[in-house]
Formats: structure tokens, sequence, C-alpha cells
């Protein structure tokens, strides 16, 4: 028997991402016997009115990508054409993913606002959900800042379960074989009777309290709506547990929201079966680039959309992700503006700006979440606000990652990371690649040595859909250079006088050719032409400086080029907070890393 092209060889494969505002699609062929990347093209999303159709965006990008490759794909009716024919005529497979459905609408339930609810908020984190209520028995709201409500009656507690309309009502509470009758009153007073009133607007109900509690809560509910049962979210006080509590909430997500997609019928029909949430497919495609770049460095990617950012990190194989459904930069921006200080945004601009002028511009972007920044002081303003996205997350990303709780926005930095990956818009058209790569380094605030690379044809997200079936097509497309190697970034940990320097640059088998000096307080890139591709270049901090082998002790890397270069950022770490110490250089930091 012969062989056949699907078992033997790689295919033709398409590959869509609906997002709330671009679908973009990637066609991967072979090239060489070996997948590929071979073209590009996007077009605005129509999954919103007027439309409410996916699937017109989708055409209308397959069309443009037709025209790149000069190769058919659509037939005359707008159905795609598969398998390929051998004249080169459609595809062989078609996936998609997408994050334009409307996020889960979550209530949480529990006995006190800190411990199991707090694990149970971050395992909404996971997906695109949103926690819209929070009931306890202690009365008090999770709040990122501020002091907590003060504590509400069993009526209160109904009323608002019934007023959030939500999608999934979560109930954690008691350590397994701990605490009974607290979260036996919640449920037996206040879930149940919330559950009657919504009547047929039931939410999917997700216990994952006391385990030795879950034959009489499913008995307490089932009468009214159908339990799902998963481990405790906090078996013990010390031990937090939320990947069951998470799966499940992201299988909700699914089958209440993304399985409804409109206009999903057509991707179903053009070969895509399951169309999988966007964030879980850049998981796949993350997991693949800690094995492949460096096993002993965590693997980070960061994407900013019109409706969300989303965080994905895979270390010692151990991958977590984390959404913000309200902090996106089109259809979330007000959301964000509600949830971060004017003043924090501003920090991070060259020039000032008043800040209602600023808030002004802003909301005309959340109105107008299409819209693209016409101007330098636009594109800055966009980048700002991403700074500050981009940590909010962070901070919710880290106690799980690094196992340790935040305390300060102010003092959050990330372990060095290999690679740290960017997607997303406002990350990916820009002006210059050096203002993609400082977003990077002033957000996440890598320490020692990191990777810094630009996903400018959503590679992570679409690759991933296919690597479960077709994981050579992750692999080959990534290696053959499919990401664009922005350079390697060495941050300076410590503080020394202005002027004084912090690291010096010279190259580790010849004390005869110049070397450079970086001074503390700056950001310096080196000249692309100053050393040869391949060059072992070694880096000497200053006296109880840290650039990632120890105070004092230097460190090598291999010089390798880059879209912006090799990028020595001596600023310290943290950075500077506040307005007047961080403005007035950021001149100076945007001149280096754009030459």
């Amino acid at each position: 028997m012969g062989e056949t092209r699907s078992e033997h060889q790689p295919e033709s494969i398409l590959i869509a991402d609906c997002g709330s505002t671009i679908t973009k699609v990637v066609l991967i062929d072979s090239v060489q016997g070996q997948y590929r990347f071979v073209a590009y093209a996007d077009a605005p999303s129509t999954v919103n009115d007027p439309w409410d159709d996916v699937s017109i965006g989708l055409m209308h990008a397959v069309r443009q990508l037709e025209t790149i490759v000069n190769r058919p794909l659509l037939d005359a009716d707008g159905h795609l054409q598969w398998p390929e024919t051998p004249d080169g005529v459609g595809v062989d497979r078609f996936a998609a993913v997408s994050s334009a459905a409307r996020p889960l609408r979550v209530v949480l339930a529990g006995i006190t606002p800190g411990i199991s609810v707090a694990s149970a908020q971050r395992a909404t984190l996971h997906t695109y959900a949103e926690v819209v209520e929070t009931v306890t028995l202690g009365g008090a709201a999770i709040e990122e800042d501020g002091p907590p409500d003060p504590p509400r009656t069993g009526d209160e507690l109904i009323n608002a379960i019934w007023h959030a309309s939500p999608d999934l009502l979560c109930i954690v509470g008691g350590t397994d074989d701990g605490a009974r009758e607290p979260v036996l009153n919640l449920v037996r007073d206040v879930i149940r009777v919330a559950l009657y009133l919504l009547g047929e607007e039931l939410p999917i109900v997700i216990y994952a309290g006391n385990a030795a509690l879950r034959s009489e809560i499913t008995e307490l509910i089932e009468e009214v709506a159908p339990v799902h049962v998963v481990d405790n979210v906090r078996p013990t006080p010390e031990v937090e547990n939320i990947g069951p509590a998470a799966e499940e909430i992201e299988l909700c997500f699914y089958e209440q929201q993304l399985k409804y997609l409109p206009g999903g019928d057509t991707l179903r029909a053009w070969g895509s079966p399951v169309v999988l949430p966007t964030a879980r497919t850049t998981d796949y495609a993350v997991r693949y680039c800690a094995h492949a770049w460096n096993p002993d460095k965590p693997a980070l990617s960061v994407d900013v959309g019109s409706a969300n950012v989303v965080l994905s990190v895979c270390q010692g194989g151990r991958p977590l992700t984390t959404v913000r459904t309200d902090l996106g930069i089109g259809y979330s921006l007000r959301s964000l503006l509600d949830r971060v200080e004017m003043a924090d945004i501003l920090r991070w601009l060259p020039f000032e700006l008043d800040p209602v002028e600023a808030r002004d511009r802003l909301l005309n972007k959340a109105f107008r979440p299409h819209s693209i920044a016409q101007t330098r002081e636009e594109v800055l303003l966009e980048q700002a606000v991403v700074r500050e996205a981009v940590r909010l997350t962070l901070r919710d990303l880290v106690p799980s990652w690094l196992g340790r709780d935040v305390t300060s926005l102010k003092d959050l930095v990330v372990p060095p990371c290999e690679p740290i990956i960017a997607g997303g818009g406002v990350l990916v058209h820009v002006p210059h690649h050096g203002l993609a790569a400082l977003v990077l380094l002033d957000a996440l605030q890598p320490l020692g040595s990191s990777g810094l690379y630009l996903d400018e044809y959503d590679l992570l997200p679409t690759l991933g859909a296919v690597a479960q079936e077709r994981p050579l097509a992750l692999v080959q497309t990534l290696r053959s250079g499919g990401l664009t190697y922005l350079g390697a970034a060495v941050s300076v940990v410590g503080r020394g006088r202005a002027g004084e320097t912090a690291v010096t640059v010279r190259p580790a088998e010849s004390r005869e050719a110049p070397s450079i000096e970086v001074a503390h307080g700056t950001l310096h890139v080196l000249p692309r032409q100053a050393f040869a591709l391949g060059t072992a270049l070694e880096l000497v901090p200053g006296r109880g400086i840290d650039i990632g082998a120890g105070p004092g002790k230097p460190t090598r890397v291999v010089y390798r080029g880059g879209t912006v270069g090799l990028i020595v950022d001596a600023r310290g770490r943290p950075l500077p907070d506040r307005a007047e110490q961080l403005s007035p250089r950021m001149d100076d930091w945007l001149s280096e890393i754009e030459r």
C-alpha cells in the first residue's frame, strides 16, 4: 500500500484566530519536506453588531490570504475547499481558535473572603471568566485595593446573586474534613434560595470545597440545579489545588460560550469540529518553547488584545496561564481605566499630558476599538496603558508561578526567561521593534539575561491549535524562524551612583578589542556592527552588581544580533516608580532603544 500524505508528509494547514477585534489566518505548508510558515492575513472581526457572525470576517481574511499566496482556498460560494487537490487548490486541514466569546460571568461563594475564595478566584483566571460577585458569610467582597465591604445579611447575599445573573456559581469553603456547618448554612440558606429565584436562568454550579461534604452539598442543590463536584481548592490551609476547578471552569466556558460563537457552524463545516480558546492553544505552544529554548529557564508569553490580557508561562514542565478579561486595550479599555490610576499610566510618557485629556483619548479608543494610533503620542500613550495592564496580570500570575504573594506592583520582577514572546496588535504593529522590547522590559522587569521575541504572525495560538495532532507543524515552523528575534536583554540588579559604570561589555576571547561601558541608570543597545554574530561576550558587573551569576560575578552571552540588538538594562530592579523619577528619563531610554 502506498504512503499517504497525511500520514508521512507535511500537510497544508489553514489556521484561524478569531479575536474580538481582528481575525487572523495563517497558512502552514510543506517546503522541502518540512512544515513552514507561508503567509499571514487579517481582517476586522465580525463577531459583534451589526454582523453577529464571526465567519464573515474570517472569509474576508482568507480572501486576502488567497491574494497573497496566489492560490484559491475558497470556492465561489465562500466554502473552504478541502482536502487540497493535486493542482494546489484548497488545504488539507483547517483549525480555529477564538478569544471573541463573551467571558463567563462567575459568582464565587465561600465562608470568608480569604483562603479558599482567593484560591477559587485564581482558578477563574485560567480561562475567559469574569468574577461579577463574591458572596461570603464574612460578607466581604474581594477587592484589588482598599478595605473590604461590611458584612451583608442573608437576604442581601441572595439578592446579590440574583442581580449578578451568573453563568457559573462556584462554591468553596472549608479544608477537607474541616469546617462543616458554615458551608452547609451558606448553601442551604443562601445558595439554594438564590437558585430557586433564578428560575430558568440557572447557572452551572461547581462545588470545590470540603470533600467530606460532597454528598450533602449535592443533595441540597441537585433538586434545583445539577452540581459538578471537583477537588477542594484548599484541601489544607497550606496547600492550594486549583487545577481541577480551573479545568472545570474552562470546560464550562467552552460549553456555555465558545461552543455557541455566532458563525461557529461555518468553522465546524470547514473542518474544525472544536474551536479552542486562544489562551489554551497559546499555553500548548509555550510548553514547547520552554523545552526547545532553554529548559533551565521559564518560557513566557505576553498577549495583549482588545478584550483580554493573557500571560502564559511554563517552568520545569509546569504550565500556567492567567487571563484578565477586564484589561484589554480596546473593548475592555474602559474597565482597565477603572482599575488603574491615571498617574501610573502617565509616568511612562516622555511628555506632559493632562490627565483629563489622556482619559478622553483612551475612552475614544474604547468606543472605537478598531481604531489605530495615528501619532507618536497616541502610540506611546497606548503602550503606557499596556505596561500597567501587563503588570496587573502579572500580579495575578506570580502567586501560582513563583509561590509568593505580591504586596505591591512597584516591587514586581520576574526571573530570567528564555524566551519572552510578545503578541497582540498593540505590540506587534509598532513603528520600531525597540518600542515593543521596552514595553516588555518595563512591564515584566526580568532579572538577568532573557531573550525577547515578537510573534508578528500570531503563530503561538494558531500553531498551538494543531500541536497535539501535528506536533511537527509547531516544532518545524518555530524552529525555522517563525518568531521575530528582537535581541537579548541583560538586566542589572543593584544600584549605584549615576554616571558610574554598572556593566562593562567586552569580547570574551580578546582582551585587545575595545570594551563598552554602561552607566548606572541608563539603557544601552549595542550597535549591530559592534561585534560579529556569534561572538562570545563577557559582561563584567561593577561592585555589588548582579547580572544573573551573583553579585560582582561576570557572565557570558553569545551575540546573536536581532532586530533591536543586545540590550543592557542598567536602570536597576525594580524600576523607579514615581513619575518625577521615571518620566524625565523616558525620552533618553526611547531614543536609545529606537536607534
